[in-house]
Formats: C-alpha cells, sequence, structure tokens
C-alpha cells in the first residue's frame, strides 16, 4: 500500500483499496452559479481542475437530479460531465415525514450503500449546511450568494486534497 493509501485509510478508517474510488457529492445551485440569476454554471471552470487532479467521480446531489435525466445533467455539466457516475436518490422516509436537518446526508449514504460503500472517501461541496449532519467534516460549504468564484475554488482545493490526501 503506498503512502496516500496509507493515509486515507488512517483518515476515513477501515480498509482501501488501490482501486477504491473517490466520490464527490455535487450541489448544483449556489456552487456552480451565485443563488441570484443568470444560472449559467459559470464555475464549472474552478471546480473541473480539482476533480480531474484528484481523480474524483462526480455523484449529482443537488435538487437539478429530479428535473433532469443522468444523461442531460452529464452534458450539462460540461466539463466535469465525463466525471459524472451518478446522482442521489431522493429520501423518502417510510413515515412521510422528512427531517429539517441532514436530508442530503442520507441521500448520499444511500447512494454508497447502494453503488459503492459506506467506507468509500467522500466529500460534498453544498450551501446549506442544514443538507447535512451537525459536524460533518466531509461538507464543503459555500456562501451561495458568492459561488465557487476563485478565491473559495483555491480553498477548495486545499481543502479535498487534505480530505484525500492527509
Amino acid at each position: 500500500m503506498d503512502w496516500v493509501a496509507e493515509r486515507t485509510v488512517h483518515a476515513y478508517g477501515g480498509e482501501l483499496t488501490s482501486n477504491m474510488n473517490k466520490y464527490l457529492f455535487l450541489d448544483i445551485d449556489g456552487v456552480l452559479h451565485p443563488s441570484t440569476p443568470p444560472r449559467d454554471l459559470r464555475y464549472i471552470k474552478n471546480l473541473a481542475p480539482t476533480v480531474a487532479r484528484l481523480e474524483l467521480k462526480v455523484v449529482v446531489s443537488s435538487t437539478w437530479r429530479e428535473a433532469y435525466s443522468l444523461t442531460e445533467l452529464t452534458k450539462l455539466l460540461g466539463d466535469l460531465g465525463h466525471f459524472v457516475v451518478g446522482k442521489t436518490p431522493t429520501w423518502n422516509p417510510p413515515n412521510g415525514d422528512l427531517p429539517a436537518i441532514g436530508v442530503r446526508h442520507r441521500e448520499i449514504e444511500a447512494w454508497l450503500v447502494r453503488k459503492a460503500s459506506l467506507e468509500a472517501p467522500w466529500a460534498a461541496i453544498d450551501d446549506d449546511a442544514e443538507n447535512f449532519r451537525p459536524n460533518c467534516t466531509r461538507v464543503f460549504l459555500k456562501d451561495r450568494t458568492v459561488g465557487l468564484d476563485a478565491n473559495p475554488a483555491i480553498l477548495f482545493d486545499k481543502w479535498c486534497a487534505n480530505l484525500f490526501d492527509g
């Protein structure tokens, strides 16, 4: 096992094989563009280099997954499209009551159980802390009024490198 794999095992716990994929769960609104119009996905160019360099597999966790097919999302996401491997399911609790906090986190875990492993290394980029459990260390939160412009993109790149490579 190389030093990167050893550090990742330490960071995530469990056993990491050399072919274990790393996943990025992607919100779109407030991340790839500010929350105000136009919704032009202008910050794909800021996210794509990090995704490529770290060889991340992208899973769309945005509400866009409910409006677009996986094929459509792949096309819409341009330079990120060929990294897209799926979209999270919509979480529907048995009693029909949705808790206010952590819904997206539950959807990510459901996707991991079905498609990968709960032990797979993952991160999320989102603009709403309430989508995740309190104190979740795997989410990079963005100011939705700004999106992933140049300065946050640099911080995101460093954060991801530290998370995945130690």
